[in-house]
């Protein structure tokens, strides 16, 4: 697939594509993958139809590079926010805030990660595959002490955990810190202590 788009080489390349993936990533937020053409895309980059061919195969190649992008902004945006975190409590705790911040700022981030299952489901699955796997092996780092318990799943809940209080918070009127942090307060609760703990 990723012999469909061209990666430039030189500056004035590099700002291009990154225009279009920009201008796209606007598009396919407002109309949807569906109600999208190559024309709205050129149109709200402020360029030729032709220039996009020079970069892009087709709509679904410029989709593909849009999502890629997009997980890259999600974990580079997660990885920042983590970094000074020591133990792995603390990390869990500054990535589920970093999250929610984000979603804060995109908020239509679920629909793009989500319409994905519908254009091509195996960029869904990669998506999550990638997540999934990239949680596990820090998970597998920081948690020696979890040997007997399988870390994929773990990986999963705790993504789980994190999509619906993003959801919540989505949900939400009128959020602010204060309510965020309460409601990262409460899963790191529930991490903390367990559930069910007598």
């Amino acid at each position: 697939m990723e012999a469909s788009v061209f990666y430039p080489k030189a500056k004035r390349g590099k700002v291009t594509f990154r225009r279009l993936i920009d201008a796209a990533t606007k598009v396919f937020y407002e109309r949807g993958y569906a109600n999208s053409t190559i024309a709205d895309i050129a149109q709200e980059a402020g360029v030729a139809v032709g220039t996009i061919y020079i970069y892009f195969k087709d709509k679904y190649t410029i989709y593909f590079q849009v999502l890629k992008d997009f997980q890259n902004q999600i974990r580079e945006h997660l990885n920042n926010n983590i970094k000074e975190a020591h133990t792995r409590r603390e990390k869990e705790r500054a990535g589920i805030r970093a999250w929610l911040e984000f979603i804060l700022k995109h908020r239509r981030a679920y629909e793009m990660i989500w319409e994905s299952l519908y254009i091509d489901r195996r960029l869904f699955d990669d998506y999550y595959l990638s997540f999934a796997e990239a949680y596990r092996k820090g998970l597998e780092h920081d948690c020696k002490e979890l040997v007997s318990i399988d870390l994929h799943t773990v990986a999963y809940m705790l993504m789980g955990i994190a999509n619906f209080v993003g959801i919540q918070v989505m949900l939400t009127d009128d959020i602010n810190d204060q309510k965020i942090d309460e409601i990262v307060d409460s899963v790191m609760l529930v991490l903390a202590g367990g559930l069910f703990k007598k």
